[in-house]
C-alpha cells in the first residue's frame, strides 16, 4: 500500500480514515495506546462505500459506509458526514446508556466528519 498517494476523502470522529484516490484506505481506529490500523481496497458506487473487509473491531460494525448530507442537521456548517450502514441501506445505530433517573436508552448513528474531500 502506498501510504503517501493522493486521497480522495478523509473522515475523523472516534475514528481517522483515509480513502486514496488509487482505491485503497488507512483507518486508524481506538484509543492512542491501543490504536489499530487497517489496510484494504475500497469500492465507492455513488455515495455508497464498501471496504474489502468485515473484520475490524467495536467502532467499525460493517463493511459499509454511505456519504449523507447535512441538510437540516443541527451542525450546518458541515457539508457532507459518512455513516456506517447495513446490507440493505439503513443506519447502523450505537447504543447508548445514561445513567441519569430515569436510566434512558439512546441509539444514535456512527457519523463521521468528512474533513478533506478532493472527490470533485
Amino acid at each position: 500500500m502506498k501510504l503517501n498517494f493522493q486521497t480522495l476523502f478523509k473522515v475523523e470522529n472516534g475514528i481517522y480514515a483515509d480513502f486514496k484516490k488509487n482505491g485503497e484506505y488507512i483507518i486508524k481506529s481506538g484509543s492512542w495506546a491501543s490504536q489499530k490500523h487497517f489496510y484494504g481496497k475500497y469500492s465507492i458506487i455513488d455515495s455508497i462505500i464498501i471496504l474489502d473487509r468485515t473484520d475490524f473491531n467495536d467502532k467499525i460494525v460493517s463493511n459499509r459506509f454511505a456519504i449523507r448530507n447535512h441538510k437540516g442537521k443541527k451542525n450546518e456548517n458541515l457539508k457532507e458526514y459518512m455513516v456506517q450502514i447495513d446490507n440493505q441501506g439503513n443506519e447502523i445505530k450505537n447504543f447508548l446508556t445514561y445513567e441519569i433517573k430515569p436510566i434512558r436508552e439512546i441509539y444514535v448513528s456512527y457519523e463521521y466528519e468528512i474533513v478533506e474531500d478532493n472527490r470533485k
